[in-house]
């Protein structure tokens, strides 16, 4: 993974504020029940920086349609890999 804008190793989504404004944010749960995944699955995800996620006090948010973006992304490259 290369460096983003910041410096940093995270990704960047390409995400704009106006993007925020139109978000839809979920808890933990909420990310398990949408996605339909174990709790291992989102916890390996985050691991991995797969998904981006945001701190609120103690409350861990998900951006649902960034969610979205980014999962769509990841499988169209991974059935581009296996196309050729």
């Amino acid at each position: 993974m290369s460096k983003n804008k910041d410096g940093d190793n995270k990704p960047n989504y390409g995400y704009t504020i106006e993007d925020i404004n139109d978000e839809i944010w979920l808890t933990f749960e909420d990310v398990l029940m949408y996605f339909k995944i174990s709790e291992s699955t989102l916890k390996r995800w985050i691991k991995k920086d797969m998904i981006p996620s945001c701190k609120l006090g103690k409350m861990r948010l998900y951006p649902k349609k960034l969610i979205n973006r980014v999962l769509i992304k990841t499988t169209f490259n991974t059935f581009n890999k296996f196309k050729k």
